[in-house]
């Protein structure tokens, strides 16, 4: 019996604690009657409103600092012919297989000119001040940069950089392509 008893002043004991402490605290003089709330509001949580300074690492690259990818260690670079937040680099036109898009980094925080575009073909890529960015098939081991100055796909390619210029709007793109002479696209 005494095990029973145990059993039932267990949860007993619990409320009694809960309206004790619902009635204490407060502050008044006057006496009013203990809320004991039923649910707990969910508050949602407010994202930092300072972001990381990178989301890509940096290293050296041809004696300043360039972005790597922290998953490879191999150099990011932009296209010229890209406007902000879109990729004119396709997988018809067989860029994609010699320019692969950056992917965001899982869990990455975005801000300070770093954000995600979501492609015509569905994926995400990675952004830097609205320049999309790739990495290069040519390049096979961190530190080289085999695809800095190819100018091939409408564009010439260089590395991606801290403070790098905000992509060109897509309003001046008809006048540039008229005065741009284009090359033969180039493979590795």
């Amino acid at each position: 019996m005494t095990n029973m008893r145990g059993a039932l002043s267990a949860p007993f004991l619990g409320l009694s604690l809960v309206a004790l402490l619902a009635g204490c605290g407060g502050g008044g003089g006057g006496s009013s009657p203990a809320v004991v709330p039923t649910q707990v509001p969910v508050i949602p949580t407010v994202a930092p409103t300072q972001a990381p300074a990178s989301v890509l690492q940096t290293q050296t690259l041809l004696g300043s600092a360039g972005f790597v990818s922290p998953t490879s260690n191999l150099t990011v670079y932009v296209l010229s012919a890209d406007t902000i937040n879109n990729s004119s680099c396709t997988a018809a036109s067989g860029c994609l297989a010699l320019w692969p898009i950056v992917l965001p980094p899982v869990g990455a925080v975005m801000g300070n000119g770093w954000a995600v575009i979501v492609r015509s073909d569905g994926k995400n890529q990675l952004t830097y001040n609205g320049n999309p960015l790739y990495s290069y098939a040519g390049d096979i081991s961190a530190g080289q940069t085999n695809g800095n100055g190819i100018n091939s796909f409408g564009g010439v390619w260089t590395i991606a950089r801290p403070g790098m210029a905000t992509a060109r709007s897509s309003s001046r793109l008809p006048i540039q392509r008229q005065r741009r002479t284009r090359t033969a696209d180039t493979k590795p």
